[in-house]
């Protein structure tokens, strides 16, 4: 483990085993991601972080948004979920503005079954598996938001290892309601011939809730597209 700063301002402790500890450690996880929250975020603003695994987009956010905002972060895996609460309370200015949920989110509430890939345990993923793993609850992002979220939602990151459409399935209301920006990835394994129809799926989805879609460069700029998959991360933006 080893503890330094992150973003310029956070203490954290990270794991360097996880390619995504270590490029926070080194200072170069995901800059372009990083630049689309600090263009769309605003003081004050809500955001939710749907996959927060140990907290770098979390805290990006709350930066972005400042004391007067909230991030609700959303991580079901036990062991990232730990490393997450830990990397929060070592700055505690922020602990009123982020609020962590060891919750899974789909398009129904229940349980699901939760394991890190075994193929690339030290990446940092984890995702839902048919057997194994350990039972975590799941909610919707529409039920939370109802219940928990004083204000309009501005803006939503999710990165859940190809479960993303079920998530946006579940924040229909959401997105209708509090038209937020959409941060999602989009990596080609997801549709792979076994899941064939994840990209189009989500390209009918948006195009259904009146979002435009665009590319998200390594640098963070943006280009307008209507093909999902066009870059592993990429941005949604109500059409009003």
């Amino acid at each position: 483990m080893h503890h330094t700063a992150f973003l310029g301002e956070f203490s954290v402790v990270l794991n360097t085993a996880s390619c995504v500890e270590r490029s926070m450690f080194r200072g170069t996880y995901e800059p372009g991601n990083v630049r689309v929250i600090q263009n769309h975020v605003r003081p004050g603003d809500r955001c939710m972080d749907v996959g927060a695994n140990v907290g770098a987009m979390t805290l990006a956010m709350a930066q972005a948004a400042g004391m007067s905002g909230r991030v609700y972060a959303f991580e079901p895996g036990p062991p990232f979920f730990e490393r997450l609460t830990r990397n929060v309370k070592l700055n505690p200015a922020y602990m009123n503005v982020i609020r962590c949920e060891n919750l899974g989110v789909s398009d129904a509430t229940g349980t699901l079954r939760w394991a890190e890939d075994p193929s690339d345990l030290g990446r940092g993923n984890g995702g839902v598996v048919e057997s194994g793993g350990v039972e975590v609850p799941v909610v919707t992002l529409d039920a939370y938001a109802a219940e928990h979220v004083d204000g309009r939602v501005a803006f939503v990151k999710v990165d859940v290892e190809g479960w993303e459409l079920h998530v946006l399935r579940g924040a229909r209301a959401l997105l209708r309601d509090h038209r937020p920006v959409v941060l999602f990835e989009a990596l080609a394994e997801f549709d792979a011939p076994a899941n064939r129809g994840f990209f189009t799926g989500l390209a009918a989805f948006f195009r259904e809730c009146e979002y435009d879609l665009y590319g998200v460069t390594a640098s963070g700029r943006t280009f307008a597209t209507e093909q999902v998959g066009v870059t592993q991360m990429m941005l949604a933006r109500p059409k009003r």
